[in-house]
């Protein structure tokens, strides 16, 4: 799935509707559906929704847009208030790009020759 770019996983258990459907065979537990969700993470996938009542269409595309944004704001905000010894600013743009920029002026040199610029 991650090699077709998949970004988005749901996992959850089978529950017989019915008797005249196929029984269970094993209920998978929370715990396990936990470690489910880790793993589909360390791969990669963006957002994962994992547990006994989750199902295809498990308010994926709200929950997975909600995670996102929240995701990209806090990489944003985390990006634009980091700061170096050199009192520098990295500045985020809409884009998404990072530059650099001076939050400290410091005073221009004078003229080698001493002369005053007028």
């Amino acid at each position: 799935l991650r090699a077709a770019r998949v970004d988005v996983v749901t996992l959850g258990q089978y529950l017989r509707p019915s008797d005249a459907h196929l029984a269970v065979e094993r209920y998978v537990t929370p715990e396990e559906f936990d470690d489910y969700r880790q793993y589909a993470l360390s791969l990669g996938f963006r957002y994962v929704a994992s547990g006994p009542m989750v199902r295809s269409s498990y308010k994926a595309g709200e929950f997975f847009l909600e995670h996102m944004i929240m995701t990209d704001r806090a990489s944003r905000d985390r990006a634009a208030s980091f700061r170096t010894g050199h009192e520098q600013r990295r500045v985020v743009s809409e884009d998404l790009s990072l530059s650099t920029t001076q939050t400290k002026h410091h005073a221009e040199a004078p003229p080698a020759d001493g002369a005053n610029a007028s």
